[in-house]
């Protein structure tokens, strides 16, 4: 299947444009030749539009003239990348320090007639053999386009005048969608295998399944038995393995030890990853879920044998399209999931498709019954067809072009890909389709980062200038509006990262196919006139060279090269061979060192070496003028950049996080397109240094990087150095107007070293308040600041107005602040983090902002939007308090209610974690007012006596390792409480849904005494009960035996397992009121 070849021709098009204007042309003497092909492909392009319409995929001779010009294309897009490279080469190839030897390393130059002494070029100096070359291509090109014009003829195609592509982005339009978008059936289902999972009557390993057709929703139920409570509280290890069709067995292995809470080290080998996995579960727990099985062999020769035996409960839950499959497993039980009913379907499509109102349903059921109809029950295709319907307007006859679209019909498509999830791919806009390509690339199950993405589809060309957007802006808005179509699901978890369903997945393969591939070089197939332009490399566990095969080598046509976590190593001739391409990713391999020949790749826009062994670049890297992005993150022998890599001057992202790198080269100010700088060095060198190993000046460098979006400065301690010239910097940071986010790093001392000196501390804070970052910061962390006074615009009362966008904020180990900043005055902030502020003894009103006093007379909001604070690590402090230090408060003072009433503290707060620490004594009044907190996580509160009057807290309460705490009460919405290690507990009450309580004291001989009025208070509101109790003492398991002192509490409890660990066994016992169970083994 062709790539978009309208994107292709749109973007190319727009290249030539720019070409023709310029000079380069002139020199060239190429004019008359790119302004004949621009009209030769202005041509083109008005029969393309019927071309599409023609149904490609049925018609092999439309798919084969689209070929043909893709081909067409991408020649002459690289001829664009010569004259460009002509263009720049007198910029980016300077005579380096006078240096002969670089000079002759540079055979561009000198193949374009470009001076070797002075760096000039003209069409006298310009060389006749490459401009006779230049001509020949160009002539070629118009050849070729014009025999192509004549198939048009043949084929009957008509010259249809383009219209314009509607708007991929409607900035006002909808928000990213919720993640839980899923049949309400859903839960059903859920409730019936959760109970059979948690029946413990027998022991051992017990394997349940989960089956049906792809996209069918068996992942999304699997998700939702995983993350029910009750599942997390009587398991002790929850495993989540993504098994797929081709999978590394040491992987899955590798990844349960972690679940399991260990290290498996340097470990490689399967007999010694099993025993570590043997040791890591025995005697515990385990829930298991094996996602996306396709053959039995993960089960039957692997996991099997590891988690059987014992009496330690073991349940697995499989999801699988084959029921035969979930047999050959012994699944004891097999769920089939149903397709959805009508009006199942009817539901999911009003709420992915984002309907309002009872009119806007009622106007749109009709079309939307057949639409639904058409999806035959499929949750999938229903889902992507809502995130279709959003981009429309909400009227029937918007509608029913969707419902007449010929794309639902589509005979040539596999089964599974008809219908609802081709029409989804056919809406997209061309450069969309570019994007959603490029997904088959990669594995399925990948884990996807937004900004990688974003790399590669500005790299590959794929992103088109939006106005004064930058280009990596506007990816961020494609990567959006396919979250926003359905067609990448959000991770739950990192906000991002996105996966894509894997039907999604097999249908971007089926239609890039022989274009695109990803797997074993010897699964390549291609014919002699089909040309491979994209690969990546299935990982490997034998080390080898990139075994590119020789067929692929031949065609010199891969633009794309990415081989991941493999221990491959670059063939010498690798890049000689492969001269056309523009992404190269050779990340996580055994790479030490880069051949000189990576200097041929004048296309490359994209190199990623990061986690090599490589310890330098070589000095050929200059001649690589497209380079756009280059990555060399943890490369942990990497001891200098060359001082030529100043010259690349279309370079927009440099990553080198992580490295032992001391100093960045003098001039990297002359990266005027950088807009990503990971890792800016500041110099502990003199400043008046110069020559080839100059290290960059300081933060004076910075200043002229204007388009900077990402930034982090590292040791800026050193610039306390030169004081003298910071007056110089004040303007470093405020003037960049794109700049989104920022990190500031000092160097954190060892604990052997000196503490910083008052005076270091003074120095420290004039600096960082030259540092004041733009008001369109969208994200800041600090760390290892050593300041006692926080920097100038952080004590500003008008904070909020200084950084009125910021939504992220991380503060750690700002050792030595007294106070924290009056952050509740940020309007936007959604996430804080606050690690290691060790000098701080209380937070007050001074935290929530200006205003914020007990007997201020104006209605004030503290932390509007925030909905996650992580406080941790922070060893001083003693008291959370709303009130000012030494303010004594009446609260039946009616000025002091009034007030509380006209201040509103964090209202939107989700999710509240303190950890480490111990001095603290008490919660703050004004948590009662978080009325959507849905997780309080303490651990580690010494002092911490009381937890009470949260009236808003749902979810999950999560205590540990607070030996002080003695009442938990007035939680009426709570349904999970967790206590680890909080042995003077000595009253749990009001709190009236409480679903499922988990107790760990490992010394402990009892059951709690404040468990029995818990317990008949539930069984008053007849509500199911879950317990579970652990200790590693035995006499608790005694009690609770029929006949024991506490066996009348485990009497009143609808559903309780207590279980005790010694270091040689397990001891428990097991009661269900309803159907009665009770069973401990002796």
């Amino acid at each position: 299947m062709a790539m978009i070849v309208d994107a292709v021709v749109g973007v190319f098009l727009d290249k030539l444009t720019d070409l023709i204007q310029d000079r380069v042309v002139m020199m060239l003497e190429v004019g008359e030749e790119l302004q004949l092909l621009k009209a030769n492909v202005e041509i083109v392009i008005c029969v393309l539009k019927e071309a599409d319409q023609r149904k490609r995929i049925e018609d092999q001779a439309i798919n084969s003239w689209l070929n043909d010009l893709k081909d067409i294309m991408y020649d002459a897009d690289d001829i664009i990348d010569l004259c460009r490279a002509c263009q720049d080469g007198g910029s980016s190839t300077h005579n380096l320090e006078g240096r002969s030897k670089v000079r002759f390393c540079l055979p561009l130059r000198s193949c374009l007639g470009i001076s070797t002494t002075t760096g000039t070029s003209s069409s006298s100096s310009m060389s006749i053999p490459f401009r006779y070359r230049i001509g020949t291509e160009i002539r070629s090109l118009n050849k070729r386009l014009e025999a192509l014009r004549n198939r048009d003829l043949r084929l009957q195609l008509t010259a249809v005048i383009p219209m314009a592509s509607p708007s991929v982005i409607d900035r006002q339009s909808f928000p990213i969608v919720d993640p839980d978008i899923v049949a309400a059936s859903i839960d059903v289902d859920t409730t019936r295998l959760v109970e059979m999972l948690n029946d413990h009557s027998e022991q051992g390993c017990r394997v349940l399944a989960i089956t049906g057709m792809g996209g069918i929703g068996k992942t999304t139920l699997a998700q939702n038995i995983f993350n029910d409570p009750s599942i997390k509280g009587k398991h002790e290890i929850t495993t989540w393995l993504c098994v797929s069709q081709k999978f590394s067995e040491r992987d899955l292995l590798k990844q349960m030890i972690r679940e399991a809470g260990k290290d498996h080290g340097p470990a490689a080998e399967k007999p010694e990853l099993a025993r570590m996995l043997r040791k890591a579960v025995e005697g515990k727990s385990v829930f298991l879920v094996l996602d996306d099985v396709w053959q039995a062999d993960v089960w039957d020769n692997l996991l099997r044998i590891l988690l059987s035996g014992g009496e330690a409960i073991r349940r697995v839950l499989v999801t699988t399209r084959d029921e035969n499959v979930a047999k050959k497993m012994g699944a004891e039980h097999i769920h089939r999931v149903k397709l959805l009913s009508h009006d199942q379907g009817w539901e999911l499509l009003c709420r992915s498709s984002l309907l309002q109102g009872e009119g806007e349903i009622q106007s749109l059921k009709d079309v939307g019954s057949q639409i639904v109809k058409k999806c035959k029950g499929l949750p999938l295709a229903i889902k992507t067809v809502g995130g279709l319907l959003r981009t429309k307007e909400k009227r029937p006859r918007e509608w029913e072009k969707v419902l007449k679209n010929s794309a639902w019909n589509s005979s040539e498509l596999p089964e599974e890909l008809r219908g609802a999830l081709y029409l989804s791919y056919e809406d997209l806009p061309s450069h969309l389709k570019q994007c959603f390509l490029y997904f088959a690339l990669f594995p399925e199950d990948y884990d996807f980062r937004m900004d990688s993405l974003v790399k590669f589809w500005v790299a590959e060309g794929f992103v088109v200038k939006d106005g004064d957007n930058m280009l990596e802006e506007t990816a961020i808005e494609y990567y959006e509006e396919l979250l926003r179509r359905c067609i990448l699901e959000p991770s739950p978890i990192f906000s991002d990262y996105c996966k894509m369903h894997d039907l999604l997945r097999y249908l971007a393969v089926f239609l890039a196919e022989y274009e695109c591939f990803f797997g074993d070089e010897g699964e390549i197939k291609l014919s002699a006139k089909q040309k491979l332009r994209r690969l990546s490399l299935r990982a490997k566990e034998q080390e080898s060279e990139a075994g590119i095969p020789e067929f692929v080598l031949e065609q010199n046509c891969l633009r794309t090269l990415i081989i991941l976590k493999s221990p491959t190593r670059i063939q010498n001739d690798l890049f000689v061979r492969l001269r056309r391409l523009r992404v190269l990713l050779f990340q996580g391999t055994e790479t030490e060192s880069i051949p000189d020949s990576i200097g041929n790749l004048v296309h490359l826009r994209y190199l990623n070496l990061s986690y090599t062994r490589i310890s330098k670049l070589p000095e050929t890297i200059v001649r690589l003028s497209n380079l756009q992005v280059l990555i060399l993150c943890s490369c942990v022998n990497l001891a200098s950049l060359p001082h030529c890599i100043t010259r690349l001057h279309n370079l927009r992202c440099l990553d080198i996080r992580h490295t032992p790198l001391e100093h960045l080269p003098q001039g990297i100010c002359q990266l005027q397109q950088l807009n990503e700088l990971s890792w800016f060095l500041i110099s502990d060198q003199d400043q008046d240094d110069v020559g080839v190993n100059a290290q960059a000046r300081g933060l004076e460098e910075l200043k002229s990087l204007k388009l900077v979006r990402i930034l982090s400065i590292e040791k800026i301690e050193r610039a306390m150095q030169k004081l003298e010239k910071i007056s110089d910097v004040t303007s470093v940071l405020s003037d960049k107007p794109h700049l989104r986010d920022l990190e500031l790093v000092c160097t954190k001392r060892a604990v052997e070293e000196e503490p910083y000196t008052e005076e270091e501390m003074i120095q420290i804070e004039h600096v960082f308040s030259k540092l004041c970052p733009p008001p369109c910061l969208d994200q800041l962390r600090i760390f290892n600041y050593f300041g006692r006074v926080r920097p100038s615009w952080m004590r500003s009362s008008y904070l909020g107005t200084c950084l009125p966008y910021l939504t992220y904020l991380s503060l750690v180990n700002c050792a030595s602040f007294l106070q924290l900043p009056p952050l509740g005055e940020l309007p936007n902030l959604q996430t804080l983090f606050i690690k290691g502020a060790n000098a701080v003894v209380r937070i007050g009103p001074e935290f929530l902002g200006n205003g914020a006093s007990w007997y201020h007379s104006e209605t004030s909001i503290a932390f509007p939007k925030l909905n996650k604070l992580h406080i941790k690590d922070m060893p001083k402090w003693e008291e959370w308090s709303l009130y000012r230090e030494g303010e004594e408060v009446d609260y039946d003072d009616s000025r002091a209610t009034t007030t509380l009433n006209r201040l509103l503290v964090l209202p939107h707060l989700e999710e509240l974690m303190i950890k480490n620490c111990p001095k603290l004594r008490s919660l703050p009044p004004y948590l009662d007012q978080a009325t959507k907190m849905k997780y309080l996580f303490i651990e580690g509160a010494k002092e911490l006596k009381v937890i009470e009057n949260l009236p808003n807290l749902s979810g999950l309460l999560e205590v540990k390792n607070s030996p002080s705490l003695e009442r938990i009460s007035n939680l009426p919405a709570v349904e999970r409480l967790f206590l680890v290690e909080c042995p003077s507990v000595r009253c749990v009450e009001n709190l009236d849904v409480l679903k499922i309580l988990y107790v760990e004291d490992e010394g402990t001989d009892h059951l709690p005494e404040w468990l029995s009025s818990l317990a008949l208070r539930r069984n008053h509101h007849n509500n199911i009960f879950s317990v579970t109790a652990k200790s590693k003492n035995v006499g608790v398991v005694e009690r609770c035996r029929e006949g024991g002192d506490d066996w009348h509490n485990v009497q009143q409890i609808f559903d309780i397992l207590v279980y005790a660990d010694t270091e040689k066994e397990r001891f428990r016992v097991l009661h269900r009121k309803k159907p009665f169970y009770y069973d401990t083994p002796l």
